[in-house]
């Protein structure tokens, strides 16, 4: 069901209408005097008492007249979804006033968000936890530094750093080489009890090995992904050179299986992995790239975060010549260790902007984990965690038994939630102390993340703070627009349907978003 709302804009800017407040303007302020109207009706043989009677019913039609800009925004957006050929069941929509809604259609429908859902994500991490809260990697040990050696094992501490990458290793490692240390007389335990032992949150049917599927841990590296770095050999027929990045140690063995064709490769790179022992992984790669074919990057996840931690982490200490006698092994810090060194991430909000516009799923349930830790001293876990969250949309006003938040990233068909939901956070937010952080940390259309690649050449560059949202046969996009006119608008657009129509629906909402810029 379609509901619009009209309202009449002093600022519009079709013709027509312009005309018809000309005119109510002059009907309803003319500075002539009633002893002169007088006069002329009665030369004019009319009935000046009827007609003043009639005036104030002529003002009210003609500035509630059709030609209001709300019906004009309604009839365009209406008109852009009947091209569109786009069922009107299948689409959710609002566009909004800060104060009262300007268009609406199935607002109160149930919709798969998908990543729209970390709209509800971002906004408890940032209204619950401290903006500036950082997380801490640690070296520690139980003896300390004598003589350039530590008799005993060094423990890795993760502190559930969601963006602990090689930067951030390379940093912490610089840290310990300055103690002095050149030699660990014992093992590189790495320990990852701030979290619990699942991976993953409940996701889409099918695991998948990219990067967007990689399972978390308190101690992470690279979004645990791997780099693979393909670029044909020097002559048809030779091998691929393979390039893993940061390291391959972490790899027991890497089954080269590819070749390089001189024509176009009938046959694409594959890559399949295989559990080894002591939580290690094996690649069989096959496939073909041609001769003349440019450099292919590959992202591939990994099973076990601590222990590709561990991995990455004992080549840079090698690289600083820091040298390990014993293995590496999961384990626990004791409570008598000391820290060495130590490494704190960036702050929170930082990590927000990266999870929202780069729609990373990996940093979210890192996140969601930390809130737990956090908030309730509890060990990291999803659910109390979406707990966490379904508390905090209450408090909002979203009634529990109107939605349902499965996975708090969007990987999941079985979220459900409404345009209304989606609207609710965005008005939250616009008055918000922190509005500038929850709105910054959204994709800006024509700049960056996920709308780097949208509106680049429009009038609408740099004019829309939104979040996207994309599985199979889902599309969404909600968040703030500044109008033409420099008035702020809220809105949401959400698809469900058929996968052959996604596309589709993607260039109609980019279409609204022009008709709600002109308005």
């Amino acid at each position: 069901m379609q509901v619009k709302t009209h309202k009449t804009n002093r600022y519009s800017h079709d013709n027509h209408h312009s005309l018809s407040n000309h005119h109510s303007y002059e009907a309803c302020h003319s500075h002539e005097t009633r002893h002169s109207r007088k006069a002329r009706h009665s030369r004019e043989g009319g009935n000046p008492e009827k007609n003043n009677f009639l005036l104030p019913f002529i003002c009210i039609l003609l500035l509630f007249s059709p030609f209001s800009n709300s019906a004009s925004l309604d009839q365009k957006l209406k008109k852009a979804l009947k091209d569109s050929g786009i069922p009107s069941r299948q689409l959710g929509v609002i566009v909004s006033d800060p104060n009262k809604p300007l268009y609406q259609l199935n607002a109160d429908q149930s919709f798969v968000p998908a990543s729209l859902m970390k709209l509800f994500t971002a906004s408890a991490l940032l209204e619950l936890l401290s903006p500036s809260l950082q997380f801490t990697t640690s070296f520690m040990a139980k003896n300390k530094v004598k003589k350039s050696t530590v008799k005993g094992d060094l423990y890795m501490k993760g502190g559930g750093d969601p963006g602990f990458v090689s930067e951030s290793l390379w940093n912490l490692v610089n840290n310990l080489k300055r103690t002095g240390l050149k030699t660990i007389e014992g093992d590189l335990i790495v320990d990852d009890s701030r979290f619990d032992k699942k991976r993953k949150g409940e996701r889409l049917p099918r695991p998948s090995h990219s990067s967007y599927d990689a399972p978390v841990g308190a101690l992470s590296f690279n979004w645990n992904t791997a780099n693979l770095y393909l670029r044909p050999g020097k002559k048809a027929g030779t091998p691929l050179q393979i390039i893993v990045d940061p390291s391959a140690s972490y790899f027991t063995n890497i089954d080269n299986r590819t070749y390089t064709t001189k024509k176009r490769p009938k046959k694409p790179v594959s890559i399949q992995r295989e559990k080894q022992k002591n939580l290690r992984e094996s690649l069989k790669i096959k496939g073909s790239l041609s001769f003349h074919q440019p450099e292919t990057l590959i992202y591939k996840n990994i099973l076990y975060p601590a222990i590709w931690t561990g991995w990455n982490t004992l080549d840079f200490l090698n690289q600083r010549g820091i040298h390990v006698t014993g293995k590496i092994k999961k384990g626990i810090t004791p409570n008598k260790a000391s820290v060495l060194a130590e490494w704190k991430s960036r702050p929170l909000t930082e990590h927000i902007a990266l999870m929202m516009k780069y729609s990373n799923n990996f940093m979210v349930e890192m996140l969601v984990k930390n809130m737990v830790v956090e908030l309730e001293g509890k060990t990291g876990n999803l659910k109390d965690g979406l707990n966490i969250i379904k508390k905090h949309m209450q408090t909002l006003g979203i009634e529990t038994n109107r939605y349902r938040l499965i996975q708090a990233s969007g990987l999941s068909r079985k979220n459900k939630v409404t345009p209304q939901h989606i609207l609710t956070v965005l008005k939250y937010w616009l008055h918000h102390p922190l509005q500038p952080e929850f709105e910054s940390a959204l994709p800006l259309s024509g700049e960056d993340g996920t709308l780097k690649k949208y509106f680049k050449k429009s009038v609408l560059k740099r004019h829309i703070h939104a979040k996207t949202g994309s599985i199979n046969g889902v599309t969404g996009l909600a968040g703030y627009l500044i109008t033409k006119n420099g008035d702020k608008k809220m809105f949401v657009f959400l698809f469900n349907g058929p996968p052959s129509s996604q596309t589709q629906a993607e260039k109609l909402f980019r279409k609204w978003a022009h008709i709600i810029w002109n308005f």
